[in-house]
């Protein structure tokens, strides 16, 4: 039975995907990439996982949402490291070059407004 509120000592392969958002073919993928999340079997052979690998599936899942590479995750979960704990130097690119822009732009804006403050009576006086 799938549901938010119920707490279970597993989770089948087919709940982690619906409780994650993703395909099964991706959940095998992970395992064999990442170790994580981590199965067992049961006595029929089915992939059984506990609720500490449901949150590993959506750790990786929010990582690679959020940019981050295959190398990268993978340094993560082998560490332990929160991903919100990460070096700077650590993070996608796409979000370093990210904060460069908007620096830039704030920076460059802020010239502008400060121009503009600064000589507004200049502009007012009739020329000639």
């Amino acid at each position: 039975m799938r549901g938010p509120g119920i707490k279970r000592l597993y989770y089948s392969a087919s709940d982690i995907c619906f409780l994650v958002g993703i395909k099964t073919h991706t959940l095998k993928s992970w395992e064999e990439k990442f170790g994580h999340p981590k199965s067992s079997r049961s006595k029929s052979g089915r992939r059984l996982y506990k609720p500490k690998e449901l949150e590993m599936a959506k750790k990786i899942k929010k990582l690679l949402d959020a940019g981050y590479s295959e190398e990268k995750i993978s340094y993560v979960l082998k560490r332990g490291i929160p991903e919100g704990l990460l070096d700077p130097a650590e993070q996608p690119a796409g979000s370093n070059n990210q904060v460069k822009i908007i620096q830039e732009i704030s920076d460059g804006l802020k010239d502008i407004m400060k121009e503009l403050n600064e000589s507004p009576s200049d502009q007012s006086k009739p020329t000639g």
